[in-house]
């Protein structure tokens, strides 16, 4: 999760459209896995059917942010 928060201070300070993309989609990445990680504890019982979905309903409105910042970018 820290190298997510970096992943955003990066696209944050950087002014290449090139390279502001390349951290938002290695943004994605980090939050499709740690959904994957989420989905695997709530499959082996790590984790409860509430907590599960709370998270992931959590991460997936990040992603979408996500995705409509790279969407915005490309146009631009």
């Amino acid at each position: 999760m820290y190298e997510m928060i970096e992943l955003i201070f990066s696209y944050s300070i950087n002014d290449v459209e090139r390279i502001k993309i390349k951290f938002l989609k290695d943004l994605i990445i980090k939050l499709s896995m740690l959904d994957f990680y989420i989905a695997t504890s709530f499959e082996k019982r790590i984790i409860s059917k509430k907590k599960f979905e709370s998270t992931s309903m959590f991460i997936i409105e990040i992603r979408k942010i996500a995705y409509g910042l790279v969407r915005n970018e490309t146009r631009s």
